[in-house]
């Protein structure tokens, strides 16, 4: 997310984890904790959440957006169960970030190594549209930034990228609708926002039908996140930022044990990577003062914390 005018350091390329799925807390301090470790890919069989498409019990698949179940409306999902106490339902909000999750396009070349996490919470009423919804931010998490040479750019431990989706429920057509989507792009707190695209859901790429889940076409090596191929390489630092050799990924990879809660009722702040051979340090979501290292043990080149981001959109004060 920072951008440092430093020399480049030398690309080292790391592979994460995918081990049967378990969660463990360190004996010596009870606040960092290893999160179940995610699979690489959304696209589940067995699960209609991932697929494209309408889901097979749709009651109106050509409308816009996803249908995600019987129960799953608005009026469910502001009056049950909700341990993290943000004014929407746990699960609720777990199948709507698994829907929405977004489609990355990437360079084929660039590493962009994970371990996403992700929050969401209740809108009265959302920046686009004129309902009340839910917001879900991405917090992709990349290991690296890497840098570009051509401008002089360095590399930096670390990269604290992240999407904003709104998401809204209508009760016609029993589907959530997309309303408007944030992305951010080299994006930090009090500085200006040249690169960072904000608007209502005709401005963003939706590959899988009308208001889905939107694209993110992500900056080779530096990360960031835009809307079209155009806009990112039109934008960075000397107008650097290149998606030229991007093609479709994967999908954002959304697990019900990497929702960070709430400032109040938080499910994760400190934690421990899921590869902690290749990345033995640990990354705090809730704290001002700890800058997103990607878990590098080394916290002298880094990138802005995702607090500041998770203040900055209404998610609460935090401690340094």
């Amino acid at each position: 997310m920072r951008a440092r005018w430093l020399f480049l350091a030398v690309p080292l390329l790391f592979l994460v984890s995918c081990d049967t799925p378990t969660e463990t807390t360190d004996s010596t301090d009870p606040n960092f904790k290893k999160p179940i470790p995610l699979k690489q890919s959304c696209y589940d069989p067995d699960d209609p959440l991932c697929l494209p498409g309408p889901a097979p019990d749709d009651p109106n698949p050509n409308a816009p957006g996803y249908y995600i179940g019987p129960d799953y409306n608005m009026a469910h999902c502001t009056q049950s169960n909700d341990l993290d106490d943000d004014g929407f339902d746990d699960n609720c909000e777990y199948r709507i970030a698994r829907r929405f999750a977004p489609l990355l396009a990437t360079n084929p070349g660039d590493d962009t190594s994970r371990e996403p996490f992700w929050v969401a919470r209740y809108r009265e009423a959302l920046p686009y549209g004129d309902d009340d919804g839910v917001e879900i931010m991405y917090l992709f998490s990349y290991h690296m930034d890497w840098g570009d040479p051509e401008t002089g750019t360095s590399s930096h431990s670390g990269d604290s990228e992240f999407v904003v989706l709104w998401v809204s429920f209508n009760e016609t057509s029993e589907h959530w609708l997309l309303e408007g989507a944030f992305y951010a792009a080299h994006h930090e707190e009090g500085e200006p926002p040249w690169n960072d695209r904000e608007g209502p859901y005709s401005m963003f790429e939706t590959p899988d039908k009308d208001r889905g889940y939107t694209r993110v076409w992500v900056a080779n090596g530096k990360h960031a996140s835009y809307p079209n191929k155009r806009t990112c390489n039109r934008s960075g630092t000397f107008f650097a930022d290149d998606c030229s050799y991007n093609s479709d990924d994967e999908r954002v990879e959304v697990s019900r044990y990497r929702n960070i809660g709430s400032a109040t009722h938080r499910f994760y702040n400190c934690v421990y990577s899921e590869n902690q051979v290749s990345y033995p340090g640990t990354e705090c979501y809730w704290n001002q003062g700890y800058e997103f290292c990607g878990w590098d043990l080394d916290r002298t080149q880094c990138s802005t914390p995702y607090a500041q981001h998770l203040e900055e959109f209404g998610y609460g004060s935090f401690e340094q």
